[in-house]
């Protein structure tokens, strides 16, 4: 569900249609046709409720984010310079009970609230490598978005992410 912004170009967010009885409930949660290149890796993480993790990008790899359990807030940012939605912003919440499924492509940096104790899957296409990754602040004023959690727990690299304006020009560097 969106909650501020609208979504970048090229980023959609799919709702599956859950298939439920009296023993529980299915979906497909993935289907190969749905990313314009190959999933090379499944991460699945876990985050504390309070916590944050982000903001960042990639240069070359896809993101395909499903939430397992509980609820993950989703922030956007087109950092792009030859975008349509150039720094366009987006805030969205991801509960794990609406079996929404969120395609982030590179050079949209993204970043992830938590008000709940939450367990996510994320495909990744190709192999994560720390080079892949441009970081800026959560709160940088460009970005813009309210998160909505007080004092969040950072990683340290987190914690001293640089500014939005930075990540661009390192985008646009890394990019060609």
């Amino acid at each position: 569900m969106l909650i501020a912004g609208a979504l970048p170009d090229g980023c959609f967010l799919r709702q599956n249609k859950v298939f439920g009885d009296d023993r529980g409930w299915l979906y497909e949660a993935w289907r190969d046709s749905d990313l314009p290149v190959p999933v090379r890796q499944l991460t699945v993480g876990q985050s504390v409720a309070g916590s944050l993790r982000g903001m960042h990008c990639h240069v070359v790899r896809h993101d395909y984010i499903l939430v397992m359990s509980g609820c993950m807030l989703l922030g956007l940012a087109d950092i792009r310079p030859n975008s349509p939605t150039f720094r366009q912003t987006a805030l969205l919440e991801l509960p794990a009970d609406a079996a929404s499924i969120a395609y982030i492509p590179p050079g949209v940096a993204h970043g992830f609230g938590f008000r709940e104790d939450t367990i996510y899957l994320t495909a990744l296409t190709p192999h994560w490598t720390a080079e892949d990754e441009i970081s800026f602040r959560f709160d940088d004023p460009d970005f813009g978005l309210d998160w909505g959690i007080d004092n969040p727990t950072l990683s340290p690299r987190d914690g001293k992410a640089g500014s939005m304006a930075a990540a661009i020009a390192l985008y646009q560097t890394r990019s060609g």
